[in-house]
């Protein structure tokens, strides 16, 4: 199954854009894919194609914070999430860097590590994810580097360009409340689209920044 994206759509006037020079504020409605798409543990990516700003080259007019909800009240919760997949383990074995972290993430991404612990010489490290090994739970790059043993670490790898071209404009997370006894919201697993997220109506409002 194809991983799902969610496409962002503006308002019509009077509600869709309200722009300033540096900003812009807009506000529309997400739609995300359904079945056969599939949902990926830390989100899925967000796709702002549709506003002619965000190009392939800058300037680019790029999400600063987004609020995102449900109109009908669907059960899911959904949160914009800026920094990208959360690093959990991390190994370098002959000039090949292993991230344990859940992504969404494609051959010839390029993330930036930020926030390790464990490792903190390797934070503004940049790599460029290997197509071998990939998969919903970690990835590869190779970077030259003296051996690390695998280790627990945190952290984030954030994306800064995707193969596409395109910058990253954020992860979408879905989730959900569960049964009555949960005390903390619970993030959908790895697999298909639910029904009840495809035929959701999801609203947005979100402010952008100028980056030249």
């Amino acid at each position: 199954m194809a991983l799902a994206t969610a496409t962002l759509t503006i308002n019509s006037y009077p509600t869709g854009s309200d722009n300033t020079q540096r900003f812009a504020r807009h506000f529309g409605r997400v739609a995300v894919g359904a079945s056969a798409l599939t949902y990926t543990a830390g989100g899925i990516r967000i796709n702002f194609a549709a506003l002619e700003p965000l190009k392939t080259g800058p300037p680019y007019l790029l999400p600063v914070w987004m609020d995102v909800y449900s109109f009908a009240g669907s059960g899911y919760d959904y949160n914009w999430n800026p920094l990208g997949p959360t690093i959990t383990n991390l190994a370098l074995t002959t000039n090949v860097i292993t991230i344990t972290a859940k992504n969404n993430l494609a051959a010839g991404d390029v993330v930036v590590l930020s926030g390790l612990t464990t490792t903190p010489a390797l934070n503004g490290v940049s790599l460029t994810v290997l197509a071998g090994s990939l998969s919903a739970t970690g990835f590869t790059a190779n970077f030259t580097h003296a051996n690390i043993g695998t280790a627990a670490e945190t952290g984030n790898c954030l994306p800064t360009l995707y193969a596409s071209a395109l910058p990253f404009q954020g992860n979408l997370q879905i989730f959900t409340t569960g049964s009555a006894a949960q005390s903390a919201l619970a993030e959908l697993a790895n697999g298909a689209v639910p029904a009840a997220v495809s035929g959701d109506v999801i609203g947005f409002r979100a402010e952008f920044a100028r980056y030249n």
